[in-house]
């Protein structure tokens, strides 16, 4: 009897293995268009923009944001940054600057002479203020740069 129960468990998981070899889950993926663009949705942000150029060894950066209307200051950090290894990124010395003002726009132009070869990219920190008070903090990453 127990020979017997044997035989039918193994008969059940067998008939379950095969059952699921042969079956198949359709799966699909979108494909994006590579001029389409993908864009954040901020709440007082209308636009950001963040690039980073080297020639010879000197480095321009250039970073800017446009606030919806309610905006009434803004104010940026722009860092220079080096990649290391894996996802770490380091601050270059001497490469960060800050600048706030009123308005709903800011933009940033900074330059720094560069001693080494490496990759880099500049990382900007927007805040901008409302009339209500209400603020929003976004972290623009710019273009990566190999020299």
């Amino acid at each position: 009897m127990q020979n017997r129960s044997y035989n039918r468990i193994i008969a059940l998981i067998m008939s379950g293995i095969m059952m699921s070899a042969f079956t198949s889950v359709p799966v699909y993926a979108y494909d994006y268009p590579e001029d389409e663009i993908v864009e954040e949705d901020y709440a007082l942000a209308n636009s950001t923009y963040s690039t980073l150029r080297i020639s010879n060894y000197n480095a321009t950066l250039d970073s800017s944001v446009d606030g919806d209307t309610c905006v009434i200051s803004v104010s940026a950090t722009q860092t220079l940054e080096k990649f290391v290894a894996l996802w770490i990124w380091n601050p270059v010395s001497g490469a960060c600057w800050s600048k706030s003002k009123s308005g709903r726009s800011l933009e940033m132009h900074n330059q720094k002479a560069l001693n080494e070869s490496g990759t880099y990219r500049i990382k900007t920190v927007f805040t901008l203020t409302s009339s209500t008070g209400s603020t929003e903090t976004i972290t623009v990453y710019s273009n990566e740069v190999t020299i």
